[in-house]
């Protein structure tokens, strides 16, 4: 008698706390985790001394997605956080709104704060217009997030570039259209770059990674996964919306370089697990 009721007891208890447990990862993962900003450090050290910008502060902001589970509030809290990395250069690659085009009214006068000596840049992404976009109801092109943004004094880079100066070295910016809405033209973006020049490419989706192997680029800078937003111990990121799943989120070797896939800040489902939403800060070595 007194051995079945302590294993009831056990088994009651037990089952209690995983319960709790259960309960507890729900509320953190779709409630606190998906905005809990994190800042990723990264210091970069090039091969090639005179051409490479040594000090230059980048920080990266990306996949927004402003809607109604990524509010203004949040936003504002993102680009605060930037301002306080007191960057050189800003560098913003696309996805900034979910679907609709209604969230774009108002989007340039959310980021016309980023503060950036060397100005701040942008490429857009699948969700900011295009063939992907218009199918899914959204805006047929990225052309009214462009109108945003440069009200607001935020360059739009598309299959085009831009060469800036830091303490007299000069540094390319090469903005790409965004591959799944069709807009993605490599030859047209890196016409009349030379091999010699520092070249920072900003492309939304990693799978274009592989397509522009063969061109000039110190360090590419991309977004479009969100680290997967769910990633399970031992198994990896839960969902991934590329072909090459190897560039998940993080630092990655590029050719003579490196490239870096932004978890981003915001979210298409409200829920993330071990993928905190990121701010990335690079400082060139």
């Amino acid at each position: 008698m007194g051995n079945r009721y302590s294993r009831r007891v056990f088994w009651g208890v037990l089952c209690g706390a995983l319960v709790l447990a259960w309960i507890g990862l729900m509320l953190y993962s779709f409630r606190w985790e998906p905005y809990w900003l994190k800042v990723e450090r990264n210091v970069l050290a090039f091969e090639g001394s005179g051409r490479v910008p040594v000090g230059l502060k980048i920080v990266q902001l990306s996949d927004i997605h402003r809607s109604d589970i990524v509010p203004d509030q949040y936003i504002r809290e993102c680009v605060s956080m930037v301002n306080g990395l007191e960057p050189d250069i800003v560098f913003l690659t696309g996805d900034y709104i979910t679907g609709r085009e209604r969230w774009i009214e108002g989007l340039g006068e959310l980021l016309a704060p980023l503060e950036a000596g060397m100005g701040v840049w942008a490429v857009t992404g699948n969700h900011d217009g295009g063939e992907w976009a218009a199918v899914r109801g959204g805006p047929a092109s990225p052309g009214r997030v462009r109108e945003e943004f440069e009200r607001a004094g935020i360059g739009v880079l598309e299959n085009e570039s831009i060469r800036l100066q830091r303490a007299g070295v000069p540094v390319t910016v090469v903005g790409m259209g965004d591959l799944w809405a069709g807009r993605f033209d490599p030859q047209r973006a890196f016409r009349g770059i030379a091999a010699d020049e520092f070249v920072i490419c900003l492309t939304h989706n990693p799978d274009t990674l592989r397509m522009l192997r063969d061109y000039p680029v110190d360090l590419f800078l991309c977004g479009h996964t969100h680290g997967g937003q769910v990633c399970l111990p031992f198994v990896g990121a839960a969902l991934l919306p590329v072909e090459d799943t190897r560039y998940s989120g993080g630092l990655y070797r590029a050719g003579k370089g490196f490239a870096y896939v932004n978890r981003g800040v915001g979210l298409l489902r409200k829920v993330r697990f071990n993928c905190r939403p990121e701010i990335a800060f690079f400082e060139v070595g």
